[in-house]
């Protein structure tokens, strides 16, 4: 062990802090297999002795490990070192360095039986005792070793450190956060230890004399969707001035200004009249808390928890990431439950922040089915985290019968129909917040057919049109690709004219969300596609329609009054077509 018998002094050697240069210079014991030593193993095999270590900076630490234990990636970048640093800290756990840090033996000799703990558990770990208090007497930084050096009045040489092609102003805003967060007690040591801050650059700071300040100001119009206009403060002062003051104080009601600046605000549309005001419209996936009058369904606790729920975590795992297309705009995928549908393949997700969310985190941690409440259980049940023994296996059987009634029906008929494509519970979430853009000024007139309203490439619906993709596939009997989608509100006496579509709309899903008032299938608003003859086609809320939009003509007459109807058009081509797709 590096011991220094004489002085009753234990060294530390935390791996990759230079420590090799340490024992060189000391003249410290060099076995194989007695390097690496934790505060709490000293504490039982050198009782009494004082401790000494060295720390690194944090970052610079991380870069030496990976290129130490990735001799491969020798020409790494950035986003390389991003999906290790990400993989790392996946698989570390505390807990198991925790048991580690009191094995008397070296642990660099076990470094492959304990992998990610060696390498990864944070200096502080190394240097604390059982009850987490710094034991160590003294503490140097890696970067200042001639203190120590001449602390011991020996001479010694600190090693150049090499990290291959990367260095620490290479790595992205998002590793270095993760550095932040997880390794947030070795940051703060390191700055007491050697004086310096955690950022690399140590140079005063002066305002670029080129800088030209602009605002970019974003609003919806009803009628005309999502406004973007630049805001010159040197051309627009007063403008810009009110904007600033907006944006400081947060004071909605601060609408004291000019009779000129309030007419252009009024122009612009960024002042309306209160009656007018759009509503918030923000996508809440949270498992649905049964209503005061739900009656429980008293069918018994025969219940598990489906093997097919991925609950929220750190990161995305890639059974689900490669199967999804996720825009910024919605929630954070990692903290969603997803479910899928061992039928559709189709994901649903969900958030656990509410009653019936903390239940569904209790079961996926252990609980028993039998701790939930009826009527929460019931919403589960629905949703599908919670099913009975071998319902998984049935409801595929009964979607590749589906499936292959609906091929058949295609290669006679020309169209299919695809029922209970989406799960009522995710249903019933997305139509809500999707019907919710009207009230929010985020849906737009379409330019051909009077009247609906429309937008183009909608988030959640390029979710959907990627979930559907597969499923259309398989009807087909052929690979597909999304081309792109449309949401679409039809509103009272609103149509659809007879037409053709253009090439990127080779296969058509007319996907119905929602209608009001809520009708079953016999009372729907058709759709008619002219194949060999005409089909009236009619849809209850998750249903969908399957058809070639470039060989048969569709349309819809005028729609009833009082009734609106959302619908997903979801549009895809040959996997082979190289056209655009928008």
């Amino acid at each position: 062990m590096p011991v220094l018998e004489a002085s009753r002094k234990a060294f530390i050697h935390i791996p990759r802090t230079g420590g090799s240069a340490v024992s060189h210079a000391l003249g410290l014991p060099h076995e194989a297999g007695l390097q690496h030593v934790t505060a709490c193993s000293y504490a039982r095999t050198h009782p009494g002795y004082r401790l000494f270590s060295v720390v690194r900076h944090p970052l610079h630490r991380l870069l030496s490990i990976f290129r130490y234990t990735q001799p491969a990636m020798e020409h790494a970048r950035a986003h390389d070192f991003d999906a290790w640093l990400e993989r790392q800290l996946d698989a570390y756990r505390p807990i198991m360095f925790e048991a580690l840090k009191h094995r008397t033996e070296d642990l660099y000799a076990t470094r492959c039986e304990l992998g990610s703990p060696f390498w990864f558990a944070p200096q502080a770990a190394w240097l604390c005792g059982d009850d987490d208090v710094l034991t160590v007497d003294e503490l140097y930084a890696t970067e200042n070793l001639e203190q120590l050096f001449d602390a011991y009045q020996v001479h010694g040489r600190r090693e150049h450190a090499t990290y291959g092609s990367l260095s620490a102003g290479d790595l992205s805003a998002h590793a270095l956060d993760l550095i932040r967060r997880f390794f947030e007690d070795d940051i703060a040591l390191w700055e007491r230890v050697s004086g310096s801050r955690f950022s690399d650059s140590d140079d005063a700071l002066a305002l670029n004399p080129t800088l030209r300040v602009q605002l970019s100001v974003e609003w919806n119009v009803r009628g005309d969707f999502k406004h973007v206009r630049r805001v010159d403060p040197h051309r627009d002062r007063e403008l810009a001035e009110f904007l600033f003051r907006l944006l400081c104080t947060r004071d909605e009601t601060d609408l004291d200004v000019s009779p000129a600046l309030e007419l252009t605000l009024r122009k612009m549309g960024l002042v309306v009249p209160t009656r007018d005001l759009p509503t918030d419209c923000r996508l809440d996936l949270a498992l649905p808390d049964p209503t005061a009058d739900a009656t429980p369904d008293e069918s018994g606790n025969d219940f598990v928890v489906n093997e097919l729920c991925t609950p929220p975590g750190r990161s995305l795992p890639p059974s689900i990431a490669s199967r999804i297309v996720w825009s910024d705009d919605l929630p954070d995928a990692t903290q969603l439950l997803w479910v899928d549908d061992p039928g559709t393949g189709i994901l649903a997700p969900y958030s656990t922040a509410s009653e019936t969310g903390r239940w569904a985190q209790a079961l996926l941690e252990g609980a028993a089915v039998s701790e939930v409440p009826d009527a929460h259980r019931d919403v589960l049940v629905a949703s599908r985290v919670l099913v009975r023994p071998g319902d998984n296996g049935h409801r595929a059987a009964r979607w590749q019968r589906q499936c292959a009634a609906q091929r058949l029906r295609w290669q006679t008929e020309r169209y299919a129909i695809l029922r209970d494509l989406l799960n009522p519970v995710q249903l019933k979430l997305f139509a809500s917040y999707l019907r919710g853009m009207e009230r929010a000024w985020q849906l737009r007139p379409d330019g051909q057919d009077e009247g609906r309203l429309v937008r183009h490439r909608e988030p959640l619906c390029e979710f959907v049109h990627g979930q559907v993709r597969d499923v259309v596939g398989r009807v087909l009997g052929e690979a597909v690709k999304s081309s792109y989608s449309y949401l679409t509100l039809y509103l009272p006496g609103n149509r659809l004219r007879r037409h053709r579509d253009r090439p990127q709309c080779q296969w058509n899903v007319s996907l119905v969300l929602d209608s009001t008032p809520s009708s079953d299938e016999a009372h729907a608003w058709p759709i008619y596609i002219e194949t060999d003859r005409v089909h009236e086609v009619r849809l209850g809320a998750g249903d969908a329609v399957l058809y070639s939009g470039v060989e048969a003509d569709h349309w819809r007459d005028p729609q009833p009054e009082l009734q609106t109807s959302l619908v997903a058009l979801l549009h895809f081509v040959p996997e082979g077509f190289t056209g655009s797709l928008d």
